[in-house]
């Protein structure tokens, strides 16, 4: 189940049989919270968990990928490879998977001052390939 979650978040309101698996957007959930919600429920029910991006910037996945190494017991693919589609990031180092893994950077990412600048003036423009 993927955006049945948002749009009913109540487990009591999900079908009883035949669920295999959860796909959790945390940006979309609730974040942490939520997330831990959803993953607990799935962990009860013996369902598997898959983290999955809505399209956040560099910042963003580098949480969700932080979420699924300490909240998932299961370490399954997560649906991270959005970044892909932006030609630059927000952060420095930027966001990048390697033959379909992701290694954490020695320092958590910082954003680039100079994207902040432009963000605050109202002169970024996102960029897709």
């Amino acid at each position: 189940l993927d955006e049945t979650l948002w749009t009913n978040p109540n487990p009591d309101a999900l079908p009883k049989n035949g669920i295999k698996a959860l796909i959790i957007k945390p940006g979309i959930i609730g974040g942490w919270d939520g997330t831990k919600f959803w993953v607990d429920y799935a962990e009860k029910k013996n369902m598997q968990v898959v983290l999955s991006s809505s399209f956040e910037s560099g910042l963003g996945l580098n949480w969700i990928a932080s979420m699924a190494a300490n909240l998932l017991r299961q370490q399954l693919p997560t649906g991270l490879d959005t970044a892909k589609w932006f030609e630059r990031d927000l952060i420095d180092p930027p966001f990048t998977l390697t033959n379909g893994s992701y290694v954490f950077p020695d320092s958590w990412p910082r954003a680039k001052v100079k994207n902040l600048q432009k963000i605050a003036a109202g002169t970024w423009e996102s960029e897709i390939s």
